[in-house]
Protein backbone atom coordinates (compact mmCIF):
# COMPACT_ATOMS: atom_id res chain seq x y z
CA UNK A 1 0.00 0.00 0.00
CA UNK A 2 1.04 3.33 -0.87
CA UNK A 3 1.02 4.74 2.68
CA UNK A 4 3.54 7.38 2.45
CA UNK A 5 3.89 9.49 -1.49
CA UNK A 6 0.99 11.75 -2.86
CA UNK A 7 -1.86 9.05 -2.06
CA UNK A 8 -0.99 8.75 1.51
CA UNK A 9 -4.34 9.88 2.77
CA UNK A 10 -6.71 8.09 0.51
CA UNK A 11 -4.61 4.81 1.46
CA UNK A 12 -4.85 5.35 5.05
CA UNK A 13 -8.08 5.33 4.49
CA UNK A 14 -8.11 2.22 2.82
CA UNK A 15 -5.84 0.52 5.91
CA UNK A 16 -8.12 1.79 7.70
CA UNK A 17 -10.84 0.05 6.81
CA UNK A 18 -9.06 -3.29 6.12
CA UNK A 19 -8.13 -2.96 10.17
CA UNK A 20 -12.08 -2.28 10.80
CA UNK A 21 -12.79 -5.66 8.77
CA UNK A 22 -9.46 -7.44 10.82
CA UNK A 23 -11.06 -6.33 14.39
CA UNK A 24 -14.64 -7.01 13.48
CA UNK A 25 -13.96 -10.77 11.90
CA UNK A 26 -11.34 -11.34 14.99
CA UNK A 27 -14.10 -10.19 17.43
CA UNK A 28 -16.50 -12.97 15.65
CA UNK A 29 -13.75 -15.49 16.40
CA UNK A 30 -11.77 -15.53 13.24
CA UNK A 31 -11.93 -17.37 9.76
CA UNK A 32 -12.74 -21.19 10.90
CA UNK A 33 -11.42 -20.64 14.26
CA UNK A 34 -8.18 -18.88 12.25
CA UNK A 35 -7.14 -14.77 13.70
CA UNK A 36 -7.08 -12.54 10.91
CA UNK A 37 -3.27 -10.86 10.53
CA UNK A 38 -3.07 -7.90 7.81
CA UNK A 39 0.57 -7.81 7.10
CA UNK A 40 1.06 -4.36 5.40
CA UNK A 41 4.65 -3.09 3.18
CA UNK A 42 4.54 0.62 2.39
CA UNK A 43 5.45 1.48 -1.08
CA UNK A 44 4.92 5.04 -1.07
CA UNK A 45 3.67 4.19 -4.66
CA UNK A 46 7.59 3.05 -5.96
CA UNK A 47 7.29 0.83 -8.52
CA UNK A 48 10.55 -1.39 -7.20
CA UNK A 49 8.99 -1.09 -3.68
CA UNK A 50 5.92 -2.98 -5.02
CA UNK A 51 7.95 -5.75 -6.35
CA UNK A 52 10.27 -6.38 -3.36
CA UNK A 53 7.31 -6.00 -1.03
CA UNK A 54 5.40 -8.59 -3.36
CA UNK A 55 8.45 -10.80 -2.81
CA UNK A 56 8.51 -10.40 0.37
CA UNK A 57 5.11 -11.03 0.74
CA UNK A 58 4.84 -14.48 -1.03
CA UNK A 59 7.68 -15.51 1.38
CA UNK A 60 5.15 -15.43 4.69
CA UNK A 61 3.35 -18.02 6.11
CA UNK A 62 0.07 -18.75 5.73
CA UNK A 63 -0.67 -16.24 2.99
CA UNK A 64 -4.25 -16.36 1.65
CA UNK A 65 -4.20 -13.49 -0.49
CA UNK A 66 -2.75 -9.90 -0.92
CA UNK A 67 -4.55 -6.23 -1.47
CA UNK A 68 -3.14 -3.60 -3.28
CA UNK A 69 -3.78 0.30 -3.61
CA UNK A 70 -2.57 1.28 -6.14
CA UNK A 71 -2.03 1.17 -10.26
CA UNK A 72 1.61 1.20 -10.15
CA UNK A 73 1.98 -1.31 -7.40
CA UNK A 74 -0.26 -3.57 -9.25
CA UNK A 75 1.30 -3.06 -12.74
CA UNK A 76 4.55 -4.48 -11.02
CA UNK A 77 3.74 -6.72 -8.13
CA UNK A 78 1.27 -8.96 -10.76
CA UNK A 79 3.32 -11.10 -12.27
CA UNK A 80 4.96 -12.25 -9.31
CA UNK A 81 1.95 -13.29 -7.48
CA UNK A 82 0.18 -14.54 -10.97
CA UNK A 83 3.23 -16.72 -11.04
CA UNK A 84 3.35 -17.89 -7.12
CA UNK A 85 -1.04 -18.31 -7.80
CA UNK A 86 -1.73 -15.87 -4.69
CA UNK A 87 -5.37 -13.75 -5.39
CA UNK A 88 -4.63 -9.97 -5.38
CA UNK A 89 -8.10 -7.78 -4.84
CA UNK A 90 -6.97 -4.15 -6.14
CA UNK A 91 -8.65 -1.26 -4.26
CA UNK A 92 -8.16 1.47 -6.27
CA UNK A 93 -9.36 0.41 -10.10
CA UNK A 94 -10.69 -2.17 -12.19
CA UNK A 95 -10.02 -2.13 -15.83
CA UNK A 96 -9.82 -4.25 -19.09
CA UNK A 97 -5.74 -3.45 -18.80
CA UNK A 98 -5.61 -5.73 -15.32
CA UNK A 99 -7.57 -8.02 -16.11
CA UNK A 100 -5.00 -8.69 -18.96
CA UNK A 101 -2.36 -8.76 -16.14
CA UNK A 102 -3.61 -12.32 -15.09
CA UNK A 103 -6.55 -14.70 -14.10
CA UNK A 104 -5.64 -14.03 -10.17
CA UNK A 105 -6.01 -10.32 -10.50
CA UNK A 106 -9.24 -8.47 -8.99
CA UNK A 107 -10.43 -4.82 -9.73
CA UNK A 108 -13.00 -3.88 -7.70
CA UNK A 109 -12.29 -0.20 -7.96
CA UNK A 110 -13.47 2.35 -10.47
CA UNK A 111 -13.74 1.64 -13.98
CA UNK A 112 -10.53 3.37 -15.58
CA UNK A 113 -12.35 3.55 -18.73
CA UNK A 114 -15.20 5.67 -17.31
CA UNK A 115 -12.95 7.97 -15.28
CA UNK A 116 -11.91 9.44 -18.81
CA UNK A 117 -15.08 9.04 -20.58
CA UNK A 118 -17.73 10.29 -17.89
CA UNK A 119 -14.95 13.48 -17.69
CA UNK A 120 -14.77 13.47 -21.61
CA UNK A 121 -18.46 13.56 -21.71
CA UNK A 122 -19.40 16.02 -19.26
CA UNK A 123 -16.80 17.75 -21.14
CA UNK A 124 -18.48 17.67 -24.10
CA UNK A 125 -22.48 17.49 -23.60
CA UNK A 126 -22.66 19.21 -20.20
CA UNK A 127 -19.81 22.11 -20.39
CA UNK A 128 -20.77 22.20 -24.36
CA UNK A 129 -16.63 22.24 -24.87
CA UNK A 130 -15.05 21.98 -28.19
CA UNK A 131 -11.07 22.39 -27.30
CA UNK A 132 -9.18 20.47 -24.83
CA UNK A 133 -5.92 20.44 -23.01
CA UNK A 134 -5.04 17.80 -21.18
CA UNK A 135 -2.24 17.04 -18.40
CA UNK A 136 -0.89 13.99 -17.07
CA UNK A 137 1.72 12.51 -14.93
CA UNK A 138 4.50 9.87 -16.25
CA UNK A 139 2.80 6.97 -14.25
CA UNK A 140 0.18 4.34 -15.62
CA UNK A 141 -2.34 5.19 -14.21
CA UNK A 142 -2.65 9.03 -15.16
CA UNK A 143 -1.69 8.25 -18.49
CA UNK A 144 -3.89 5.27 -19.04
CA UNK A 145 -7.00 7.53 -18.01
CA UNK A 146 -5.68 10.88 -19.94
CA UNK A 147 -6.19 8.23 -23.21
CA UNK A 148 -9.51 7.46 -22.39
CA UNK A 149 -10.35 10.74 -22.09
CA UNK A 150 -8.96 12.07 -25.33
CA UNK A 151 -10.31 9.20 -27.51
CA UNK A 152 -13.76 10.20 -25.66
CA UNK A 153 -13.68 13.59 -26.02
CA UNK A 154 -12.68 13.25 -29.96
CA UNK A 155 -15.41 10.85 -30.75
CA UNK A 156 -17.94 13.91 -29.27
CA UNK A 157 -16.51 15.98 -31.42
CA UNK A 158 -13.95 17.79 -29.56
CA UNK A 159 -10.38 18.52 -30.68
CA UNK A 160 -7.45 18.10 -28.00
CA UNK A 161 -5.27 21.30 -28.82
CA UNK A 162 -2.00 19.91 -26.38
CA UNK A 163 -1.54 17.04 -24.26
CA UNK A 164 1.03 17.93 -21.33
CA UNK A 165 3.32 15.16 -19.51
CA UNK A 166 5.36 15.99 -16.73
CA UNK A 167 7.50 13.98 -14.18
CA UNK A 168 6.27 13.01 -10.60
CA UNK A 169 8.97 15.24 -9.10
CA UNK A 170 8.27 18.17 -11.33
CA UNK A 171 6.68 21.36 -9.11
CA UNK A 172 7.05 24.69 -10.75
CA UNK A 173 5.12 24.67 -14.21
CA UNK A 174 3.97 28.08 -14.71
CA UNK A 175 6.00 28.34 -18.02
CA UNK A 176 3.73 25.73 -18.67
CA UNK A 177 0.75 27.28 -17.56
CA UNK A 178 1.27 30.42 -19.72
CA UNK A 179 1.87 28.47 -22.43
CA UNK A 180 -2.02 26.93 -22.09
CA UNK A 181 -2.92 30.59 -21.53
CA UNK A 182 -2.25 30.88 -24.59
CA UNK A 183 -3.99 28.17 -26.81
CA UNK A 184 -7.44 29.48 -24.92
CA UNK A 185 -8.64 26.02 -24.20
CA UNK A 186 -12.91 25.35 -23.56
CA UNK A 187 -11.72 22.99 -20.76
CA UNK A 188 -8.72 21.51 -18.85
CA UNK A 189 -8.41 17.41 -17.86
CA UNK A 190 -5.76 16.85 -15.46
CA UNK A 191 -5.90 13.76 -13.61
CA UNK A 192 -3.09 14.65 -11.72
CA UNK A 193 -2.04 13.09 -8.33
CA UNK A 194 1.42 14.51 -7.34
CA UNK A 195 1.86 17.61 -5.71
CA UNK A 196 -2.10 18.20 -5.89
CA UNK A 197 -1.96 21.44 -4.38
CA UNK A 198 0.85 23.16 -6.09
CA UNK A 199 -0.53 22.22 -9.16
CA UNK A 200 -3.58 23.37 -9.27
CA UNK A 201 -2.63 26.28 -7.27
CA UNK A 202 0.13 27.94 -10.12
CA UNK A 203 -2.92 25.86 -12.71
CA UNK A 204 -5.73 28.10 -11.40
CA UNK A 205 -3.54 31.20 -10.98
CA UNK A 206 -2.22 31.40 -14.98
CA UNK A 207 -5.93 30.04 -15.95
CA UNK A 208 -8.48 31.88 -13.65
CA UNK A 209 -12.11 30.92 -16.03
CA UNK A 210 -11.21 27.82 -18.06
CA UNK A 211 -13.16 24.75 -16.07
CA UNK A 212 -10.71 22.11 -15.07
CA UNK A 213 -11.57 18.28 -14.52
CA UNK A 214 -9.90 16.07 -12.88
CA UNK A 215 -10.55 12.01 -11.49
CA UNK A 216 -10.28 10.53 -8.38
CA UNK A 217 -7.52 12.23 -6.84
CA UNK A 218 -8.74 15.43 -5.00
CA UNK A 219 -9.73 14.59 -1.75
CA UNK A 220 -11.31 16.72 0.89
CA UNK A 221 -8.31 16.81 2.58
CA UNK A 222 -6.36 18.68 -0.10
CA UNK A 223 -9.27 21.31 -0.53
CA UNK A 224 -8.76 22.29 3.27
CA UNK A 225 -4.98 23.16 2.52
CA UNK A 226 -6.38 25.52 0.16
CA UNK A 227 -10.10 26.07 -0.16
CA UNK A 228 -10.16 28.84 -3.22
CA UNK A 229 -7.76 26.92 -5.68
CA UNK A 230 -9.93 23.74 -5.58
CA UNK A 231 -13.50 26.14 -5.46
CA UNK A 232 -15.34 25.44 -8.83
CA UNK A 233 -13.11 22.14 -10.19
CA UNK A 234 -14.85 19.14 -11.74
CA UNK A 235 -14.04 16.18 -10.93
CA UNK A 236 -14.78 12.07 -12.08
CA UNK A 237 -15.33 9.98 -8.34
CA UNK A 238 -17.52 7.57 -6.67
CA UNK A 239 -20.10 8.89 -4.57
CA UNK A 240 -20.03 8.26 -1.03
CA UNK A 241 -21.36 4.81 0.01
CA UNK A 242 -25.07 5.21 1.69
CA UNK A 243 -27.70 2.78 3.53
CA UNK A 244 -27.73 1.21 6.87
CA UNK A 245 -24.24 -0.85 6.11
CA UNK A 246 -22.33 2.68 5.97
CA UNK A 247 -23.70 4.04 8.78
CA UNK A 248 -22.60 1.17 10.81
CA UNK A 249 -19.48 1.13 9.53
CA UNK A 250 -19.55 4.83 10.17
CA UNK A 251 -20.31 4.35 13.87
CA UNK A 252 -17.37 1.27 13.73
CA UNK A 253 -14.94 3.65 12.23
CA UNK A 254 -15.57 6.71 14.98
CA UNK A 255 -15.30 4.73 17.84
CA UNK A 256 -12.07 2.86 17.02
CA UNK A 257 -10.54 6.12 15.64
CA UNK A 258 -11.68 8.45 17.79
CA UNK A 259 -12.70 11.05 14.77
CA UNK A 260 -15.51 11.11 12.23
CA UNK A 261 -15.71 9.46 8.97
CA UNK A 262 -13.90 11.60 5.83
CA UNK A 263 -12.81 9.42 3.37
CA UNK A 264 -15.72 6.98 3.33
CA UNK A 265 -15.34 5.81 -0.20
CA UNK A 266 -11.64 4.70 0.84
CA UNK A 267 -12.70 3.06 3.96
CA UNK A 268 -15.66 1.06 2.62
CA UNK A 269 -13.83 -0.41 -0.33
CA UNK A 270 -10.74 -1.37 2.09
CA UNK A 271 -13.08 -2.90 4.63
CA UNK A 272 -15.17 -4.99 1.68
CA UNK A 273 -11.85 -6.16 0.55
CA UNK A 274 -11.22 -8.05 3.34
CA UNK A 275 -14.75 -9.56 3.78
CA UNK A 276 -14.17 -10.72 0.56
CA UNK A 277 -11.55 -12.71 1.23
CA UNK A 278 -12.66 -13.81 4.57
CA UNK A 279 -16.35 -15.08 3.51
CA UNK A 280 -14.28 -17.08 0.61
CA UNK A 281 -11.89 -18.11 3.29
CA UNK A 282 -14.73 -19.67 5.14
CA UNK A 283 -16.22 -21.59 2.10
CA UNK A 284 -13.56 -23.17 0.91
CA UNK A 285 -10.15 -22.96 3.57
CA UNK A 286 -7.12 -20.70 3.22
CA UNK A 287 -5.83 -22.17 0.07
CA UNK A 288 -5.20 -19.39 -2.17
CA UNK A 289 -6.00 -21.15 -5.25
CA UNK A 290 -9.42 -22.20 -3.91
CA UNK A 291 -10.16 -18.80 -2.27
CA UNK A 292 -9.21 -17.34 -6.18
CA UNK A 293 -11.67 -19.78 -7.85
CA UNK A 294 -14.49 -18.25 -4.93
CA UNK A 295 -13.82 -14.83 -6.35
CA UNK A 296 -13.83 -15.05 -9.19
CA UNK A 297 -17.25 -17.10 -9.14
CA UNK A 298 -18.65 -14.45 -6.63
CA UNK A 299 -22.55 -12.68 -7.48
CA UNK A 300 -24.73 -10.17 -5.65
CA UNK A 301 -22.17 -10.41 -2.82
CA UNK A 302 -23.86 -7.47 -0.35
CA UNK A 303 -20.66 -5.19 1.04
CA UNK A 304 -20.84 -1.54 1.83
CA UNK A 305 -19.22 -0.33 -1.18
CA UNK A 306 -20.98 -2.47 -3.98
CA UNK A 307 -22.66 -5.29 -4.60
CA UNK A 308 -20.35 -7.70 -5.74
CA UNK A 309 -20.30 -9.42 -8.73
CA UNK A 310 -17.30 -10.07 -10.96
CA UNK A 311 -17.15 -10.80 -14.57
CA UNK A 312 -15.01 -13.24 -16.82
CA UNK A 313 -12.43 -10.33 -16.56
CA UNK A 314 -12.06 -10.28 -12.97
CA UNK A 315 -13.57 -7.10 -12.59
CA UNK A 316 -16.49 -6.24 -10.23
CA UNK A 317 -16.31 -2.12 -11.43
CA UNK A 318 -17.87 0.54 -10.53
CA UNK A 319 -18.97 3.46 -12.74
CA UNK A 320 -17.69 7.23 -11.82
CA UNK A 321 -19.78 10.17 -12.26
CA UNK A 322 -18.99 14.25 -12.30
CA UNK A 323 -19.01 16.30 -9.02
CA UNK A 324 -18.10 19.75 -8.73
CA UNK A 325 -16.48 20.94 -5.36
CA UNK A 326 -18.12 23.54 -4.23
CA UNK A 327 -17.73 25.47 -0.30
CA UNK A 328 -14.93 22.54 0.08
CA UNK A 329 -17.62 19.98 -0.38
CA UNK A 330 -18.36 17.55 -3.82
CA UNK A 331 -21.16 17.94 -4.72
CA UNK A 332 -23.12 15.97 -7.82
CA UNK A 333 -22.86 17.72 -10.93
CA UNK A 334 -24.97 15.48 -13.07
Amino acid sequence: MALTGQYSMQVGAFREGLELAADQLNSEGGINGARVEILVEDTGNIPVNALTSARKMIRSAGLVAAITSSYPELATGAAEFQRNRIPVVHLWDASPEIEEMGDYLFGIGPWIPSAGEVSAKFAALRLKAVTAVTFHVNDPWSQLVTDYFEREFVANGGRVLRSFAFNPQDQDLRAVFSKVRALKPDVIYSPVGDNIVPFYSQLRHQNPSVPVISSDVISEEHVKQAPAVFDGIYQSQMGDPKGDKMVELSDSYARKFNKPLTLPWFVATGYDSVKLIAVCSKKVGAMPVAVRDCIANTKGLTGVSQTFSFNEGGSSPQQESVFQLRQGRFTLAE
